[in-house]
């Protein structure tokens, strides 16, 4: 169980900083009219910590997941198709869960 746990929790977390590179924009874009637009790069420092905030959220929903998951329910076996199916929901859904608690703590 603890084996499942770390693995969980690594994999998790450099899979959701992959997503979140390329989820998470290092600019604004401000439209000014008469197709004049400006943009605003964010600081590197800035977008670094919003990147790890994003991945350590994920990786630690993910394994408190994987920690209330002690049968194993949303692994894939024989006799259960839908298995994949309600992990791939779950992964979607702790996804979203990072992303809006990362965009609510920035906005301005």
């Amino acid at each position: 169980m603890e084996k499942k746990i770390v693995k969980t929790g690594l994999y998790s977390f450099v899979l959701s900083l992959l997503v979140g590179l390329l989820i998470f924009k290092y600019y604004q874009v401000f439209p000014e009219g008469d197709g004049i637009s400006t943009i605003v790069h964010e600081g590197l420092m800035s977008y670094i910590f919003k990147l790890l905030r994003f991945s350590a959220i994920v990786s630690v929903l993910s394994i408190i997941i994987a920690a209330l998951d002690s049968k194993a329910l949303l692994v894939t076996n024989v006799h259960n198709k839908l298995s994949l199916l309600k992990l791939v929901c779950v992964a979607i859904c702790v996804m979203i869960a990072a992303y809006w608690i990362v965009t609510g703590i920035y906005v301005n």
